[in-house]
């Protein structure tokens, strides 16, 4: 019976927890009204302003990004992103301003993230969930695999790994790797999602949207079970509340710097059909 209701708690959180807004995130179903925005310090931030002009700043205050959606006496626009993933400025009349490019993705769940680079994107629809639970990545081996990259600590993206002890965070839940298994926790509660044999593991988002356990050698490998053959491109993991869920692959981007990966390198897994 304790399990049980420490299980049946844990669903009625993640529940609770689960918001269609977030910092740095809009999910399917959010709005943005009356100079509201996402964004990170020390980065910028994406406002649906009071004047129903949708903005992209950069830290300094400096417009990368515009719908050109204001007009006489317009104002208290709302902007939402749809089950089709794409974003919409409307009026309070519901009369549509604008929508992002994206007309042919699926219906389904989706992410509009203010990335580390500045840039906003689109991800989705939704690739996988599973229960997780805290830090950010920034161990010498990270360095040495992928350079100075900038990073999040409730994001990874396609390329970033989790390595050590390190852990990813929400302040909530956290992704965690330890002795080669990628653990969930929540409270005092944790379990393994994947394993692997081997020594000095890291955790990594490849571009076809799977967590994949690596040992420092590379030669063993363990990936989380996601969607049958899916689309190359890049995409996201969110600690959503309770939740960690992959996004992608993107499906649309303010393309201030071209659409550009967070990162670039890529292994021989990731080109493989």
């Amino acid at each position: 019976m304790g399990i049980q209701r420490s299980l049946l708690l844990l669903g009625v959180m993640a529940l609770c927890w689960s918001s269609s807004t977030a910092s740095n995130v809009l999910y399917t179903g959010g709005t943005l009204a009356n100079n509201e925005s996402i964004g990170l310090p020390g980065v910028g931030s994406f406002v649906m302003q009071q004047d129903c002009d949708l903005v992209l700043y950069d830290n300094n205050g400096t417009v990368l990004f515009s719908t050109n959606t204001t007009g006489p006496s317009r104002q208290n626009c709302t902007l939402s992103l749809t089950n089709y993933g794409r974003l919409e400025v409307r009026t309070p009349d519901s009369e549509l301003l604008w929508n992002s490019s994206n007309t042919n993705s699926p219906n389904g769940s989706y992410a509009a993230v203010f990335r580390p680079d500045g840039d906003v994107a689109i991800y989705g629809p939704l690739h996988w969930s599973g229960f997780a639970r805290g830090h950010n990545m920034k161990t010498e081996k990270e360095q040495e695999l992928l350079g100075n990259i900038p990073t999040v600590n409730n994001m990874l993206f396609s390329g970033q790994v989790l390595y050590g002890n390190d852990e990813l965070t929400n302040g909530l839940t956290s992704l965690k790797v330890r002795d080669c298994e990628l653990l969930q926790t929540w409270l005092f509660f944790s379990w393994p999602l994947v394993s692997v044999q081997g020594e000095d593991c890291f955790v990594r988002l490849n571009f076809r949207g799977q967590l994949t356990i690596i040992d420092d050698t590379g030669k063993n490998s363990s990936a989380l079970p996601t969607a049958a053959n899916p689309t190359k491109g890049e995409y996201v993991l969110i600690l959503e509340g309770l939740l960690a869920r992959i996004y992608g692959p993107s499906a649309w981007s303010t393309n201030v710097r071209g659409v550009q990966p967070i990162v670039h390198l890529m292994l021989p897994s990731d080109a493989q059909e």
